[in-house]
């Protein structure tokens, strides 16, 4: 099974640039990579109350203040390679990009399609067809 995290992103200035991206983890993993993902932030100095959100990675007055940008880029770093691995992938991501005049309507489009690309197919054989009518509510 894969858990699914879906997150948007805009931009004040470009007030048509639209990003929605899609990170899929492997369900057995789940467990031990948050708990290395929140040793990791908190090593590195980082306020569990704070999201560690890339649009504030190279701001100095965003995020968690009291952690620098060199130590931001390296924690990024650090968590990137908890998707590190010879024999499973644990994590897969997923990215679109777009001009939108509409972004509530365009997440609802998209996320399905991103969805489909990402998790493709259920295994024939696999156990029985849960699929139901994908709904998202925004």
């Amino acid at each position: 099974m894969w858990l699914a995290f879906a997150d948007e992103t805009s931009d004040a200035r470009m007030k048509q640039y639209f990003g929605l991206s899609l990170a899929i983890i492997n369900a057995t993993f789940y467990p031990a990579i948050k708990r290395e993902a929140q040793r990791i932030l908190l090593n590195g100095g980082w306020d569990p109350s704070i999201e560690f959100k890339g649009s504030c990675l190279f701001s100095g007055s965003r995020g968690c203040q009291s952690v620098v940008v060199d130590q931001r880029v390296e924690l990024a770093s650090d968590l990137l390679e908890l998707n590190v691995s010879n024999t499973n992938r644990r994590m897969k991501f997923y990215f679109v990009k777009m001009n939108s005049d509409d972004n509530k309507q365009d997440y609802l489009t998209f996320l399905p399609i991103l969805l489909g690309k990402a998790l493709g197919k259920p295994q024939s054989g696999a156990g029985k067809d849960l699929r139901l009518p994908l709904r998202i509510c925004a």
